[in-house]
């Protein structure tokens, strides 16, 4: 399932199992509870993914890394947090490409000078995703 259709249409998908694929925004971790911020490209709002102790394969999800690219199967839950409407606590996943220790891309601003240097990277930020995002609307 695209994750642009997925922000558009949540409520439909509410407590049910959905599947979606792309790559790691931003990963946080604490003791017990996990969150993973991915994105497929289909739009700029990417997708909260949840997962705690219970989770299976929990310790392979902690050591995610931001840039991996991760098939997720989950069930769309409405989210008790502030920013977001819902989102997907993970049943199952696949890890299809892991990032490397030193990718380059990391969950801050960067400038464009050094986007220049990583052109092949630009879409994956939020300063080139956005406005490629906006094109295509």
């Amino acid at each position: 399932m695209e994750i642009k259709k997925l922000n558009e249409e949540y409520k439909k998908y509410v407590g049910k199992s959905v599947e979606i694929a792309g790559w790691i925004k931003n990963h946080r971790t604490s003791s017990n509870v996990g969150f993973i911020d991915v994105n497929d490209g289909t739009g700029f709002k990417g997708v909260q993914l949840v997962y705690d102790k219970d989770t299976e394969n929990y310790n392979e999800l902690a050591r995610l890394r931001v840039g991996s690219a991760i098939r997720v199967t989950g069930k769309v839950l409405e989210s008790s947090g502030e920013k977001q409407a819902y989102e997907v606590k993970i049943e199952n996943f696949c890890l299809e490409g892991d990032a490397a220790e030193d990718y380059p891309i990391q969950p801050k601003r960067h400038t464009r000078e050094f986007l220049r240097d990583e052109a092949y990277l630009r879409p994956r930020t939020n300063q080139i995703g956005r406005a490629s995002c906006r094109e295509r609307v």
